[in-house]
Order: C-alpha cells, then structure tokens, then sequence
C-alpha cells in the first residue's frame, strides 16, 4: 500500500512538474518542448504536502530542477512514508504550455490519470504546483534557489 501510494503520489507531482509555465511572447525560433527556456537550469524548492485520499496530509521537502533540456526532476524528501521520498522526472514531451507562467501535464502511468499545474511567478522565484489523481494531491509553492 505504501509502495503504490508514493508511487502514485510521485507520478501526481511529476506530472504537475510538466505543467509549469512558458512565456507567451512570440516565439521567431524553432518550437521547444517542455518548460521555457527562461526557467532552465533553476533550482525550487520547499515544503509539499501529500494527501492521499480520505486521509490527513503529509509534508516533507521538495526540491525541482529544471533541466536544460526542459524536463523536470522532483526529489522528495523527509516525509514519515518512505515511498514518498522519491526522486521522478518528467520528459519534455509531457508538457504542455498554457500561458507564459503556466504549465501542464498529464500521465497514465499505472492506470492512474494524473493531472498537474505548475504556476510560476512572474519574476521566476516561486513555483506553485498541484498535482491529482484518484488516489491522492499533492501541492506546495517552491522558492528559486541561488545557484
């Protein structure tokens, strides 16, 4: 049980991941996948919190890089459940842009229809995700990290 909840808890916030926002300014070069150029090579992290559901929540600490090549790498950590202290990536041709700050993903990893959100503020600094599926959410606002 535990084993299929961080999993699927996992997937939830990868996805999430994949949904962080791109710039709406016209794009003259080739089309990019993934999360925008602007956001590549940041580092966010922060407090996250898992809910299964029916269940409390559990908070721990998330840590999110956006690779160069606009994949996402999420890295769970310091939550009581072991399996939610996981480490995913989300590819590039997963992600979906909504507007300059906004991004979104779904997955169906398992058999799980997973849909993420992620929101970035506007100057680059925050984060705010959300991901969901039937067996949980998980949500958190992440802070850019100096480098």
């Amino acid at each position: 049980m535990n084993k299929k909840l961080l999993l699927i808890l996992s997937t939830l916030f990868l996805i999430g991941l994949l949904s962080v926002s791109c710039s709406n300014e016209e794009n003259t070069g080739p089309v990019q996948t993934g999360i925008h150029s602007d956001f590549r090579g940041n580092v966010y992290r922060g407090d996250m919190t898992i809910t299964p559901t029916g269940m409390s929540g559990y908070t721990g600490t998330c840590t999110v890089t956006i690779e160069n090549d606009g994949s996402i790498t999420s890295v769970n950590s310091g939550f009581p459940i072991d399996e939610m202290n996981a480490t995913s990536t989300i590819s590039p041709d997963k992600i979906s842009q909504i507007s300059r700050t906004q991004y979104t993903a779904t997955d169906t990893t398992g058999g799980m229809d997973t849909t993420a959100t992620f929101t970035f503020g506007e100057d680059g600094n925050t984060v705010t995700f959300r991901s969901e599926n039937r067996e949980a959410t998980a949500s958190g606002t992440l802070t850019r990290q100096q480098q």
